[in-house]
């Protein structure tokens, strides 16, 4: 890979005002940049699918996608061994309760880390 090939990892001001949501969103963000350059092939079709899933207007969720699936299992594992288990279901929770995408932190929570 060149320079002009790397991956922006970005983190959103709202997934970051706690240290819950930064650990998640951080590990989350890095196992994308990990999948990108140990097999960028199979990342790239994945990100491609999932484009064009929304570009033909068809609704599928991000974790419908493997990719996608994988860096929420991991961001999950990682924010659990950082900040403990219960830190991490609480945020989830909290996260369901203020209705900031509540699927996405219910399938969260099912994911076996």
């Amino acid at each position: 890979l060149s320079l002009h090939d790397a991956l922006p990892i970005y983190l959103r001001n709202r997934t970051c005002e706690s240290p819950t949501g930064t650990a998640i969103t951080f590990a989350h963000e890095l196992q994308h940049f990990m999948q990108y350059g140990s097999n960028h092939e199979a990342y790239q079709s994945g990100h491609d699918l999932q484009s064009r899933f929304r570009e033909d207007g068809r609704s599928a969720f991000p974790w419908d996608f493997p990719h996608e699936r994988e860096a929420q299992i991991v961001s999950k594992k990682v924010a659990e061994v950082v900040l403990g288990k219960d830190e991490v279901r609480r945020y989830a929770e909290q996260q369901i309760e203020l209705k900031r995408d509540p699927l996405k932190w219910e399938f969260f929570l099912r994911l076996e880390a």
